[in-house]
């Protein structure tokens, strides 16, 4: 591990899929899935977003399937620190929210305190942006009304005189 996630992320990219494809071919499924968590974090290093959630993915369906539940919590969690990071706040919500139930059942004190902390304000990020939104609609509700009776007149009016 300390060989694949040094600061050559390239590298660590390169000996993960070697171990992902080995572990796939002996059936280690714990292992595949472990070292796509791992070459996900490589990828979050190389800043390549959609090939670490692709990754992160992949985790999900093999510890869902294997019920590995740290790795679990892991993948969760990175997840939902991107999908946080890319302002999708409700996903990210839902995500850590099932990596604290992942981690209640392992009592993983690392995991349960990262839920602890993120889960408050990821609901925060919510309500803020749900405040955004209802303020630009109240700011656009006058303008909806009156392109609506505008329209609502033209529709009602008799045809122009030829």
């Amino acid at each position: 591990e300390a060989l694949c996630l040094g600061s050559n992320y390239v590298e660590a990219v390169k000996n993960l899929e070697k171990a992902i494809q080995i572990a796939k071919a002996k059936g280690y499924h714990v292992i595949e899935a472990q070292s796509c968590l791992r070459i996900s974090r490589a990828y979050i290093g190389l800043d390549v977003t959609l090939s670490a959630v692709q990754y992160l993915e992949n985790t999900l369906a093999l510890v869902q399937k294997y019920k590995d539940l740290n790795t679990q919590a892991d993948a969760n969690i990175l997840l939902a620190d991107i999908c946080a990071n890319q302002r999708d706040y409700s996903r990210a919500y839902d995500l850590m929210r099932e990596a604290q139930l992942v981690a209640d059942d392992t009592t993983n004190p690392v995991h349960i305190q990262v839920c602890k902390e993120k889960i408050p304000k990821l609901l925060h990020k919510i309500k803020e942006k749900q405040s955004k939104q209802d303020k630009k609609l109240k700011r656009l509700e006058p303008k909806i009304h009156s392109s609506l009776s505008i329209n609502v007149q033209e529709a009602g009016s008799p045809p122009p005189p030829p």
